[in-house]
């Protein structure tokens, strides 16, 4: 459900979190403000914010606060950011410009913005096509060099600012991608063109991604601070080319993507507008052009693309636009836009599971061992198959070892243990073969469904035991006197 109080959203647009602070900031198109929640656990469920931007209060939802544009003012507000020092920087679109507020986890309601890009001052908002003006700018980020990147979503191109701290209002870009110089804005299906970009995210490497909306795809510019004015892209995801732009439902296409952003260990999420759902490409910069996805959110499938599918719930999605990664708690901030809400999800970053040590154990021959035990945790909480292997058959065998816990079970050759992040105990018993003594390495591998594993080996010595002799039963017998038996 809708609404404009402290709690409820219209139409949110994009997510930021300050690290600095861990203040969220939720920006909101069609309230026309950024709503400020004092801590990650404070916007679960319906939680009330404690500031907002762009309006004097939190009921108030008119365009420019029902006025002329000043430094406190909204009109359809799309993406932010948040940067290391804790300012937060606002893709202010119709009123055509960038706003940054300083400290903004410290702002008062109402609060006026610091700086203004875009426009020469606060109280001016027309579009231009030129080196210091934009015409709907709907993203913005800051990469770790301190250059703020923009995509001028009807110019066609994305901006460069660099060294955006020592700047004033007004100031000229110092690069531009999409065109060849900053007073044109022509769509294009190239290696050089945009047709609305929507989205601009660069990592810590400075490789650059632009979600190419109206081309359906995703562009990647690698060192791209260092590229010149119209440089071609590196990569393309979502089609075979750099001259295809077919909208489609499935793994290697998209249908107008709005966000594309990265996470620490190279992983590439893809919000999928039109196909209501989220495309999920491991390893991004290794992938080829065209490459498919290795997994999707807020759809059972690949082809699969209707709003809500299966109605609403915590795994559908209605017109997802802007996406953030929080890198510290490892969750994935989706603002749901039709769904007037808010998902985060906890994402399970692929490790291989953990086992302990297993100490070396002496048992008697022709006996049966005390209970070995170790434990094995998986932080992804998958079943996991445990597989071994003895170094001398003849002393152990493979069906001289069985395994035994709570969270244990077998088909009858096979063994599972369904771990979770928490140290789960495994049972295991060995049974030498009658009558030998020696030493034999055990080895015990656990197997998650990626393949990913982990092995622990341990020496099982059984020791010879010098066995009571032993006699036959001897018959009586009846013979005669001075007769050998």
């Amino acid at each position: 459900m809708s609404g404009t109080t402290s709690s409820s959203f219209l139409n949110p647009s994009a997510v930021a979190v300050d690290p600095t602070t861990g203040k969220v900031f939720i920006s909101e198109r069609l309230n026309h403000r950024i709503l400020r929640f004092s801590s990650i656990s404070a916007t679960v469920n319906g939680s009330a914010a404690e500031a907002v931007l762009g309006q004097v209060d939190f009921t108030s939802n008119l365009v420019n606060q029902g006025g002329s544009v000043a430094a406190n003012t909204l009109n359809f507000v799309d993406s932010i950011w948040v940067d290391s020092f804790g300012h937060l920087w606002v893709a202010d679109r119709n009123n055509h410009r960038i706003l940054k507020f300083k400290n903004a986890s410290l702002k008062a309601s109402g609060s006026d913005a610091d700086l203004v890009i875009g426009q020469p001052d606060f109280t001016t908002n027309s579009s231009g096509t030129t080196q210091n003006t934009t015409k709907l700018p709907n993203s913005v980020c800051l990469d770790p060099a301190g250059r703020l990147w923009v995509s001028d979503y009807n110019n066609h191109r994305v901006l460069r600012f660099d060294n955006v701290y020592s700047k004033s209002n007004g100031v000229n870009a110092d690069g531009v991608l999409g065109q060849l110089n900053f007073v044109t804005n022509s769509t294009g299906t190239t290696q050089n063109t945009f047709n609305v970009p929507h989205d601009v995210f660069v990592n810590n490497s400075g490789n650059l991604f632009v979600a190419d909306f109206l081309n359906s795809r995703v562009l990647g510019f690698d060192n791209a601070a260092l590229k010149a004015n119209g440089a071609n892209a590196d990569r393309v995801i979502g089609q075979a080319d750099f001259v295809s732009n077919t909208g489609l439902t499935s793994e290697i296409r998209f249908n107008s993507p709005t966000s594309a952003i990265l996470d620490h260990t190279g992983r590439l999420y893809v919000s999928d507008f039109n196909n209501n759902r989220i495309m999920i490409f491991n390893d991004v910069m290794n992938k080829a052009n065209g490459s498919s996805a290795d997994y999707v959110i807020g759809q059972p499938d690949f082809n699969s693309g209707t709003a809500n599918n299966g109605g609403i719930s915590d795994r559908s999605i209605n017109e997802v636009h802007w996406m953030f990664f929080d890198q510290t708690n490892h969750y994935l901030w989706v603002a749901d836009y039709k769904n007037h809400r808010v998902l985060r999800y906890s994402m399970m970053l692929k490790t291989s599971p953990v086992m302990s040590q297993i100490s070396g154990s002496v048992i008697d021959e022709d006996t049966v061992s005390n209970a070995i035990s170790f434990t094995a945790t998986d932080i992804n909480e998958q079943a996991l198959t445990i597989t071994y292997a003895s170094s001398d058959e003849s002393i152990i065998s493979s069906t001289g070892i069985t395994f035994s816990g709570d969270q244990v079970s077998s088909d009858g050759s096979t063994y599972t243990v369904t771990s979770t992040s928490v140290d789960t105990t495994v049972t295991l018993t060995i049974t030498p073969e009658s009558n030998q003594s020696g030493t034999a390495n055990i080895t015990i591998t656990v197997t998650d469904p990626d393949g990913m594993t982990a092995t622990q080996s341990f020496a099982l010595t059984v020791t010879s035991v010098n066995d009571t002799p032993v006699i036959s039963t001897i018959s009586d017998l009846n013979t005669n006197e001075d007769t050998a038996v």
